[in-house]
């Protein structure tokens, strides 16, 4: 076997072991990224469970205001932080779209539940109060729900 012959193997030999580098890259970034989706649904459904029970907490408040009842200002805070956290969990839903972290049926069940939440006569005036504390593209984006 001369020079050229073992060169030509080794390039041979080297490019295999180039394409099953690929190949292993591929599907360790598959991997992660399905794991990153998972544990963003995860972190999902916490948020989702600490708001449920913070809207369970505060159902009183909530059923004052939507019978036009006069709140205290210690209601009004707990009412007003309600409203940001929620607003708050929205936008990361929002980004995590913008990102491509939800498919569309996700995310579809996702909008249709922040447009419920932003048409309230309640919620629409708090909302006009603290979206300045927002990024214009969420800004924009609760505006078209109106």
């Amino acid at each position: 076997m001369n020079w050229e012959a073992i060169g030509a193997i080794g390039e041979i030999l080297g490019a295999l072991a180039v394409i099953c580098t690929l190949v292993y890259l591929a599907v360790q970034i598959k991997q992660n990224s399905n794991m990153m989706k998972a544990n963003i649904k995860e972190q999902r459904a916490t948020a989702t469970q600490i708001q449920i029970q913070r809207q369970i907490d505060l159902a009183p408040i909530m059923a004052k205001t939507i019978s036009g009842e006069k709140l205290s200002p210690v209601e009004l805070i707990q009412l007003k932080s309600l409203f940001r956290g929620v607003m708050r969990n929205f936008d990361s839903y929002f980004r995590q779209h913008v990102y491509g972290l939800f498919d569309d049926q996700e995310w579809k069940g996702i909008k249709k539940t922040i447009q419920i939440t932003i048409n309230a006569p309640t919620i629409m005036q708090e909302w006009d109060a603290i979206r300045s504390e927002f990024p214009q593209d969420f800004q924009n984006f609760v505006e078209t729900l109106k």
